[in-house]
């Protein structure tokens, strides 16, 4: 039982996760640079989403690592994805 929650908890976070970064790639965010944030809800569960935002070379993209905690602040996975500035 405990190893099908792990796998649910890592399978959910990474939906989280890929949900985050849909939005702000839809929503046109440029983010500042630094930590921050977020929580969430997937699978009727909280989540914690730790966003650490970096510049790349090419200054009309940043790098976007992000961090997933479920609701009892266990790690469950991680993400590392790329926005652009299309402003």
């Amino acid at each position: 039982i405990i190893q099908t929650q792990s796998v649910r908890d890592r399978t959910l976070a990474h939906w989280v996760a890929q949900n985050h970064m849909a939005n702000m790639r839809l929503t046109k965010q440029w983010p500042s640079n630094g930590n921050q944030n977020y929580t969430a809800k997937q699978g009727q569960q909280a989540w914690q989403i730790n966003q650490q935002v970096t510049d790349t070379p090419n200054a009309n993209i940043k790098r976007i690592e992000l961090t997933m905690f479920n609701a009892s602040g266990d790690f469950s996975g991680s993400l590392v994805g790329y926005v652009t500035n299309e402003r």
